[in-house]
């Protein structure tokens, strides 16, 4: 049975992985924490990736083996990372490949009371929507000991149905008015309010259709193929933002061709919700997490109380 978490190994298995990531951290010599944090995090998903609840002590070091000593290793990654990582002109960048963990780490962790954090790729910032949720007293920042992963499998999908949806109102909507539409629609609008670009009809359908699609086949890849907790919730939260901006920009392009309504408020209007939304989403997930957890603990506590 595959797992997700060290605790769901053996004890013996789990205490030789344990000693292994700890030595990988004191031998990373980076003083970006994130950056150690993250690549800790990758490198424990990647681990569980290659074992099971019923490996053994020997599995765990034939798959430590294939990656050398930890201190090497730490060294190794620690030399990657500072430079594909850093900060410049008090900017931070990121270059290395985005993965679910480091997306997860970024889009969402209540404990972090930041709500900017360092982009996951590229240069600049993203949002953290765990500290807004907790900002919002949405969550408490310690709600769940580890995040989404007590979040039943049939909770994931029918979040996953959110960016789908969207996605396909972009297609269905665009299928229904094509014979409709004239050659060009808006694509940039200025302060204003007003289009000062136009694209063909077919280029701003392929751009928002894609921009809906791309993340919602990677939510739905970490959800069929059973990756770990973290990673499901954050490329789920992730679509959601990516499918309702795009949402938000095909019906800006439809509502403002022609001359039709034009005002500063009416972008803002329109993509804003894109964020409500994905907070929406994740603040769900954390909830339905907690709650599970709870119902966990009581039904593993002898006499069917919580004595945490």
């Amino acid at each position: 049975m595959a797992v997700q978490t060290l605790d769901q190994l053996n004890l013996e298995t789990r205490l030789i992985l344990e000693k292994f990531l700890d030595s990988v951290s004191l031998n990373m010599r980076s003083s970006n924490a994130d950056v150690t944090q993250e690549t800790v995090a990758a490198l424990t998903g990647d681990l569980l990736g290659e074992l099971d609840a019923d490996s053994t002590p020997s599995d765990a070091h034939r798959v430590l083996d294939r990656l050398g000593a930890a201190r090497s290793f730490g060294s190794a990654v620690d030399q990657l990372s500072t430079r594909a990582a850093g900060t410049f002109l008090g900017v931070p960048y990121d270059v290395r490949l985005p993965t679910a963990e480091r997306l997860a780490g970024r889009l969402w962790d209540p404990r972090n009371p930041r709500v900017f954090v360092p982009r996951v790729f590229g240069a600049g910032w993203d949002i953290n929507f765990g500290a807004i949720a907790v900002s919002l007293r949405l969550i408490e920042p310690d709600s769940e000991d580890e995040p989404f992963a007590a979040v039943p499998v049939d909770v994931f999908l029918k979040a996953l149905s959110v960016p789908l949806a969207m996605t396909a109102a972009i297609g269905l909507s665009y299928g229904v008015l094509r014979g409709e539409l004239p050659d060009q629609l808006p694509s940039h609008w200025n302060f204003a309010g007003h289009p000062d670009d136009m694209w063909s009809t077919t280029a701003m359908f392929l751009a928002t259709f894609g921009l809906a699609a791309l993340p919602t086949v990677w939510a739905a890849w970490s959800t069929l193929k059973q990756r770990s907790a973290l990673a499901r919730g954050a490329t789920i939260g992730l679509a959601s933002f990516a499918a309702s901006l795009a949402c938000g920009v095909w019906l800006l392009s439809l509502i403002t061709v022609g001359g039709g309504p034009q005002a500063w408020w009416i972008p803002l209007a329109v993509i804003l919700p894109s964020f409500v939304v994905t907070l929406v989403v994740f603040a769900a997930l954390a909830r339905i997490g907690r709650s599970a957890e709870l119902k966990r603990d009581l039904e593993d506590a002898p006499d069917g109380r919580d004595h945490r």
